[in-house]
Parts: C-alpha cells; sequence; structure tokens
C-alpha cells in the first residue's frame, strides 16, 4: 500500500482492506480497487509540512456499481475516453490493455 493511503487509512478516512492498482501522474492520482469495484481520482499526493508525511490529495471516488447502473454516468465516461483515445497517438492507444 502506498505511503498517502495507508496514511488515510490509519486516520480512518478510509476503511480498506486491499491494495490497489496505483497509477501516478504529474496532475493526478488513480487508485484502483478491482475487488470493491472502487476507483478514487485524486490531485497529487503531497507531503505534510507539519509532520512530514505523505498525504493524499483531495480524492473522489468512483463506485463502479453504481456507475455501472446508470447509463447516463456511463455514457459520460465513455465520451471521455473517446476524447483521451482522439488525443493520444494510435499506436499508444492500440498497446493498451
Amino acid at each position: 500500500m502506498d505511503a498517502a493511503l495507508q496514511n488515510a487509512v490509519l486516520t480512518g478516512r478510509y476503511a480498506i482492506t486491499e491494495t490497489p492498482e496505483v497509477i501516478k501522474t504529474a496532475g493526478n492520482c488513480f487508485r484502483y480497487f478491482k475487488e470493491s469495484g472502487t476507483l478514487l481520482v485524486s490531485t497529487p499526493d503531497f507531503t505534510d509540512k507539519v509532520n512530514g508525511r505523505v498525504r493524499m490529495g483531495k480524492s473522489v471516488a468512483i463506485r463502479l456499481e453504481t456507475l455501472i447502473s446508470e447509463p447516463a454516468a456511463l455514457k459520460a465516461l465513455y465520451r471521455v475516453l473517446g476524447d483521451c483515445r482522439d488525443k493520444v497517438d494510435k499506436e499508444t492507444w492500440a498497446n493498451m490493455k
């Protein structure tokens, strides 16, 4: 478990029993919990100036079960991914699984 998520669990912000797949970019951090069907999207992790701990940025949880049950929401996400596909070169997109 990455340090920011571990601190969030320790402070009681999340009750998580699985280790997520973590993808960090310059502007976001994605934590995918496959077992529980949750995707956390957050601003980048940061170091707390008071105690030096790595903290998770402000996060939003996307519950896949809820997303799947709402066709409009699923369609919106599909549209966003399509917009991403249009901006990425074809070779990069083809190599994604």
